[in-house]
């Protein structure tokens, strides 16, 4: 099962805590962020350059906007920025004065609304909600209570959604009617792997990709079945995004901060994004759609 991947280092870097990748792909960059360092990055394949911006509070994910610029989740909400050096607006406030909470992932549906969930920023059980913003600003609460809320992706169908609580070790499949959260059920139960789950994404074959805090990345059929599982030279992988011009690059943030000063030695990649040839495609990601 445990197989060797084709990976080289797309950009070099010292992320604390890299987290939340999402591809653009009309500008071709990756956009992704430092949660420990507060900071919004965007790294360009065809410069191999990083350009980060520090925001003033940590920040649980950003995606590119349609009608141009990006927007990004922190403590209070939802944000808006038109590029790195502007100054960003607050689109939409959620839970307004709970200095203990913020946002964590977050990825964008078929029709471009943007789920993001919150959390303790110290995690305690059913803390959080995993939240829906719709292109007209709206807030809706599509699931809750939630502990670590993970790797959102979208099935092309349009009627599942795959989430992870990383508290409860499992992807769950969601069933919607049209907006409506339908049924709930477990679909691969991920306890007996090494690690924690954190970030995942869906290829064109409609199997999840995985990435394992203290573990490795796996990938699961569309029935939950274990189908590969890729060793890296990190023992930190926290997320996963297709990328590349043809959408076959498998990029891979990573963290350094939780290492040890021996375990930083042992491994000198830990921090920096890696690139994965894993032999399938993914899809473009849709960029959030602000209704203006």
């Amino acid at each position: 099962m445990n197989v060797d991947a084709s990976w080289q280092v797309a950009f070099e870097h010292d992320a604390q805590l890299g987290e939340g990748p999402s591809w653009d792909h009309v500008r071709q960059e990756l956009l992704w962020v430092d949660m420990r360092r507060c900071e919004i990055l965007r790294s360009n394949p065809g410069t191999g350059l990083t350009e980060r911006r520090v925001m003033s509070d940590v920040v649980g994910a950003i995606v590119p906007r349609e009608q141009g610029g990006y927007l990004f989740t922190d403590p209070q909400g939802f944000w808006t920025i038109g590029s790195f050096e502007e100054q960003p607006e607050l689109l939409t406030s959620v839970e307004a004065g709970v200095t203990a909470s913020r946002m964590n992932d977050g990825k964008c549906d078929l029709v471009g609304r943007m789920w993001s969930g919150s959390m303790f920023r110290v995690p305690s059980e059913g803390s959080g909600i995993l939240y829906r913003l719709g292109p007209d600003r709206s807030v809706e609460h599509i699931l809750e209570p939630v502990t670590i809320p993970n790797g959102i992706a979208f099935a092309r169908d349009g009627v599942h959604v795959y989430f992870i609580d990383t508290a409860l070790s499992a992807i769950d499949e969601l069933t919607f009617d049209g907006d409506r959260l339908v049924s709930r059920r477990t679909l691969a139960d991920l306890s007996q792997l090494e690690g924690s789950a954190d970030g995942m994404t869906v290829d064109e074959e409609g199997c999840l990709w995985v990435a394992f805090f203290r573990g490795d990345v796996c990938r699961f059929s569309p029935n939950g079945d274990l189908d590969r599982v890729l060793e890296l030279p990190v023992s930190i992988p926290t997320s996963v995004a297709f990328g590349g011009r043809d959408l076959d690059t498998l990029y891979v943030t990573t963290a350094a901060g939780p290492l040890s000063g021996q375990e930083r030695t042992a491994e000198p990649l830990s921090g920096s994004v890696l690139a994965l040839d894993v032999g399938v495609k993914g899809f473009p990601e849709v960029p959030y759609r602000l209704a203006e």
